[in-house]
């Protein structure tokens, strides 16, 4: 129990990081594709490790089960290695990217209020940030999205061995299906927004609106049809599954998980840490339920627990509809003084500090 304590506080830092370096390597015109293809990469863990992890587990060396923390634990190290020899924080301190890409990503960093390569020199304005509608919009909908997922990721091998009934090497094969489709939308899904977004065909607010309902509300139609099959039909049990999780995609490349960035790009790692932290409680809260309403692991039980499913993720989307924004908020401040110019005689005011953390008018459109 410790060392999954320490696990989950190690790698609750991964998210928040991913966010600030996007921040500053992702053009504005490309932050969705480029963001979909780093996210996708969690679910192709999950594409992986179902089926290794099964095969290990009846297979594997050191009594089965233990092989499987040993393997997996070594490609985290590989991956270490690698992460240290190949990232850096900005595209100027990168050795080995070309100047052209080097200039291209600065000049549009600095046409888009994104962050420079000093770090924020302004206290954070947490007042602003804490009474923001478009902030809470964003946490909500995170918890309600992470909630489906978690559903999803704890407890689609135990409903397919105990109510679909099947055995665990071909369990492990089918559970991972629902994640190729995830990281292929994953993928697709941020490049698709961004193509509508460069044509003019929608707004930033509005895009993102579209590929957050898209990445909750489908999936909660499917998993209230998912409620009304059987062990008799368990091909389209698969089929609901893959679909269901697949679309949940969109919420990775296209919906919620790119909007602190957006909302605050000085901020946007304080932001995703605040909202994956409320998002976390899905992942202790909804396996706790899922387990005390499966007692016995009937159908009828789980309908209880995709229908709950599917009531939250559609909360979820409403939420963001109504109060989301892709918009950057007026307190998305970096320096301690800001300096205007007021008299044409070179008098200058300073505004000071305490101006950052007075929450203002927040930027909205649809």
């Amino acid at each position: 129990m410790i060392m999954r304590i320490i696990a989950g506080l190690s790698q609750g830092v991964v998210w928040p990081a991913m966010a600030v370096l996007w921040t500053k390597w992702a053009p504005s015109l490309e932050s969705g594709k480029l963001t979909g293809i780093c996210y996708a990469g969690s679910q192709i863990g999950n594409v992986v490790t179902f089926p290794v992890a099964s095969y290990l587990c009846e297979y594997g060396f050191d009594g089965g089960w233990p092989s499987v923390f040993y393997v997996l634990g070594s490609f985290g190290v590989l991956w270490f290695i690698g992460w240290m020899i190949i990232v850096a924080d900005t595209p100027e301190q990168h050795p080995r990217i070309s100047n052209a890409e080097r200039e291209y990503i600065c000049e549009d960093r600095k046409g888009n209020n994104a962050p420079e390569k000093e770090k924020p020199t302004a206290p954070t304005p947490w007042l602003a940030i804490m009474t923001s509608r478009h902030v809470w919009a964003l946490i909500v909908t995170h918890t309600c999205a992470n909630w489906g997922t978690y559903t999803f990721l704890t407890n689609i091998p135990s409903y397919m061995k105990e109510v679909l009934y099947f055995d665990l090497k071909k369990n492990g094969l089918l559970s991972a299906l629902p994640y190729i489709g995830f990281g292929a939308i994953i993928s697709i899904s941020g490049a698709l927004i961004d193509l509508v977004v460069s044509r003019g065909l929608l707004g930033k607010t509005a895009a993102r609106k579209l590929g957050n309902t898209l990445g909750l509300l489908v999936p909660g139609v499917f998993v209230v049809g998912l409620a009304f099959v059987d062990c008799t039909q368990s091909t389209l049990a698969v089929v609901l599954l893959v679909i269901g999780v697949a679309m949940s995609g969109f919420q990775y490349g296209a919906g919620f998980l790119t909007n602190p960035a957006e909302l605050a790009p000085h901020y946007a790692g304080v932001i995703f840490g605040i909202s994956n932290t409320f998002a976390t409680l899905s992942g202790i809260f909804a396996p706790i339920m899922i387990g005390y309403i499966t007692t016995d692991q009937t159908q009828e039980q789980w309908q209880k627990v995709f229908f709950i499913a599917a009531a939250i993720y559609i909360f979820g989307a409403l939420v963001f509809i109504f109060f989301g924004s892709a918009e950057v908020q007026p307190w998305d401040q970096v320096t301690l003084e800001v300096e205007v110019q007021v008299k044409a005689s070179g008098e200058k005011t300073v505004v000071g500090d305490n101006a950052l953390n007075k929450p203002e008018k927040e930027e909205h459109s649809i």
